[in-house]
């Protein structure tokens, strides 16, 4: 390989690596959030282990909890506004979930912070069976 050769493939690296790391890290962002899976609030637990948060939220007369998810950890350079967000039912069954609340102004203008209640973990976990 000529030395020109060597130069070309050189920069082509230092230029293309950090996008690949960018889009991989994105790509594994996505994976890992996602809701695939999941149809109950064990399942979440089980998955994801205990969110961040939960909060009651009202919809149409009726209660859901939302468990605000945490960030994955490593070195993603996936920047969300705000940390994922998995709303289940009374009876803890999957209802919706929102990459990116902080971004997404349908998902909160369905499910308003207006008038929530934060939940302790040991309710949620008594109310599910996740004892």
């Amino acid at each position: 390989m000529t030395a020109k050769r060597r130069k070309i493939v050189g920069w082509t690296a230092l230029i293309l690596l950090p996008i690949a790391y960018i889009v991989g890290s994105g790509v594994y962002y996505a994976r890992s959030i996602s809701p695939d899976g999941i149809s109950t609030a064990r399942d979440f637990f089980d998955r994801f282990g205990e969110p961040r948060q939960v909060r009651m939220v009202q919809c149409d007369g009726q209660s859901y909890y939302e468990f605000i998810g945490r960030l994955p950890s490593g070195f993603v350079l996936a920047t969300p506004s705000a940390p994922p967000a998995y709303v289940f039912d009374e009876q803890g069954r999957f209802t919706t979930w929102c990459r990116d609340p902080g971004d997404i102004p349908s998902y909160r203008q369905t499910w308003r912070l207006q008038n929530t209640n934060q939940v302790d973990m040991g309710l949620v976990r008594e109310k599910f069976g996740l004892r």
